[in-house]
C-alpha cells in the first residue's frame, strides 16, 4: 500500500478532492458546476479556508457552504455538523415561518418537543405554525380543534 504524502494526510485534503469532483467533473453524480478560484491548488485552498474560518474545533465538523446556490467563496463557508449540513439543503426540508423566523420543521419539532409527524399533519390541516407548535399533542386537544373548526365553518356559512 502506498504511503500517503503529508498533503494527503492534511484534514482538508479529502474535502478538497470531493469539492473539486462536484464542481469540475460533469460525470460525477454530485456535480453542481459551481467553481471557485480556490480549487485549483490544494495548498492555496487550505490556506484560504484557514484564513477564512480556521481549522475545525471538533473532528466531526465538515466544511460546508452556507448557501447551496452559491459557490465556494468568501463568506459562504463554515464548519458544520452533518445534521446542520443536511438541514441546509432546501429541497430536503420543510421550511416554515415561525415567530418571525424561517425554521426547518425538524428543528421546530426538536425545540417544542412535538413529533415532526404531528406538526406536519397540523400544518397540512391549515393550522398556523404558532398553533401547531404551541398545543401539546393529546386526544382531547384533537377533539377541541376539530370542534372549533366545525363551529367556525358553521358560523361562516
Amino acid at each position: 500500500m502506498k504511503k500517503k504524502s503529508p498533503i494527503e494526510r492534511h484534514p482538508l485534503y479529502r474535502r478538497w478532492t470531493h469539492i473539486r469532483q462536484v464542481c469540475l467533473n460533469k460525470n460525477s453524480h454530485d456535480y453542481i458546476g459551481l467553481t471557485s478560484d480556490h480549487l485549483d491548488n490544494f495548498i492555496d485552498f487550505a490556506a484560504w479556508v484557514i484564513e477564512e474560518i480556521g481549522l475545525p474545533k471538533h473532528p466531526n465538523l465538515k466544511l460546508h457552504r452556507k448557501d447551496q446556490t452559491q459557490g465556494w467563496c468568501q463568506g459562504n463557508i463554515c464548519w458544520a455538523t452533518q445534521q446542520q449540513i443536511g438541514r441546509n439543503w432546501l429541497n430536503w426540508n420543510i421550511w416554515i415561518d415561525y415567530q418571525g423566523q424561517r425554521v426547518c420543521l425538524k428543528d421546530l419539532s426538536e425545540i417544542v418537543n412535538i413529533p415532526i409527524s404531528t406538526l406536519s399533519r397540523r400544518l397540512q390541516a391549515g393550522w398556523t405554525a404558532e398553533e401547531a407548535a404551541s398545543i401539546r399533542p393529546s386526544h382531547s386537544n384533537r377533539i377541541k380543534k376539530v370542534r372549533n373548526r366545525e363551529r367556525t365553518k358553521t358560523a361562516n356559512s
